[in-house]
C-alpha cells in the first residue's frame, strides 16, 4: 500500500518539513515565499541573518516592491 498524506504520522510530517526547512536555509541565496495576498510566508535562514531580523519582525518590515510592482516582474500568478 502507498503511504499517502493522510496515511502520515505527525511525527512523520514534522520530520519531513524539518529536512526541508535543513534544505532551504542551505541554499546559498536569498529564499522567501509569499502568500497569494502578499504576505511573507517563509524566509530561509541567510536572508533572516541579512535582514537582522526574526521571522515575525520580518513578516512585520515592510517591502519596497511586491511581485506585481517590482520594476520589469511580469508575474501572473500561480495556481494549482
Amino acid at each position: 500500500m502507498k503511504e499517502s498524506e493522510h496515511s502520515r504520522t505527525p511525527e512523520a510530517i514534522h520530520a519531513s518539513e524539518n529536512g526541508l526547512r535543513l534544505v532551504i536555509d542551505n541554499i546559498p541565496g536569498f529564499v522567501w515565499t509569499d502568500t497569494a495576498s502578499g504576505e511573507i510566508e517563509l524566509i530561509n535562514q541567510p536572508y533572516l541573518d541579512y535582514l537582522g531580523k526574526t521571522l515575525d519582525e520580518a513578516k512585520d518590515w515592510p517591502r519596497p516592491y511586491t511581485l506585481t510592482t517590482a520594476p520589469g516582474c511580469k508575474w501572473s500568478g500561480v495556481t494549482r
